[in-house]
């Protein structure tokens, strides 16, 4: 707790922005801690978005992820469910809660996308406590069903040319109608032995592991050299885990 108070102070504040409107009511984030670990779900993890220097005055209120895990519940195949919420006290974001899987093998956060778990949000307005705890039992009524598919993924081989599609389609949901400097095949490059099988779900795990860590060179449609930058932004980071999930899930439903 005092690691997520020096990372994330928004997440212990009880007042909110002075721009919001008196209808706006805060949803105190260490609240919501506290119904987690009545329910033994414990933050591992957490982060806030950055606020510069001249904006530092909004530190206390910046939109925030937390991530908690239950340390009664054992890794399948190598995969911890875990819950991530995302709150804040300046009306950037509703309070959000959103099914997971956390990787040991590379130290990954999987986050699933709404296809396999509608994400829980209310707005800031009234926080029930009760809700929450129902909340957190939808969750973990889904991650059999996640972990399952999770596992069937990495029984189906992919060929070479749905494994660059895969990518080119990841690359294009990211960029755009903008033209990616990165090339699909680069993004396949597994980092670690373990992902070298081209199963639907090490094909997942490489383009994800590439696309948070960076650090990939790319050329620009002029030529110009351009390094891949690691996700460390919160909205970024949901985007495309939520993107991955629903590539991963596509060429499972067509395989």
């Amino acid at each position: 707790m005092e690691n997520i108070l020096e990372k994330v102070p928004a997440a212990f504040n009880t007042s909110k922005h002075g721009d919001r409107s008196g209808k706006y009511n805060v949803i105190s984030t260490d609240e919501i801690m506290g119904v987690f670990q009545e329910n033994n779900w414990h933050p591992n993890s957490a982060s806030q978005v950055r606020v510069y220097k001249k904006n530092a005055h909004n530190r206390d209120f910046a939109k925030h992820l937390i991530t908690f895990r239950n340390p009664d519940l054992s890794k399948i195949n190598g995969l911890h469910p875990q819950i991530n919420i995302i709150n804040s006290h300046n009306g950037s974001s509703k309070f959000n809660m959103m099914a997971g899987l956390y990787r040991f093998i590379c130290s990954n956060g999987l986050i699933v996308s709404d296809s396999e778990f509608e994400s829980f949000s209310i707005r800031h307005i009234f926080l029930n406590p009760e809700v929450i705890s129902n909340a957190i039992n939808e969750i973990m009524d889904v991650v059999p069903r996640i972990t399952a598919k999770a596992e069937v993924m990495d029984s189906i081989i992919m060929n070479p040319v749905d494994r660059i599609q895969m990518a080119d389609n990841v690359l294009t949901g990211i960029w755009g109608k903008d033209k990616s400097p990165f090339q699909p095949s680069q993004m396949l490059e597994a980092r670690r032995e373990e992902d070298n099988e081209p199963t639907i779900w090490k094909t997942y795990n490489c383009l994800q592991e590439n696309l948070i860590k960076g650090g990939i060179i790319g050329r620009t449609s002029t030529n110009k050299k351009r390094r891949m930058k690691g996700i460390t932004n919160i909205d970024k980071t949901v985007k495309i885990n939520k993107l991955l999930w629903n590539q991963a899930d596509e060429f499972l439903q067509a395989a």
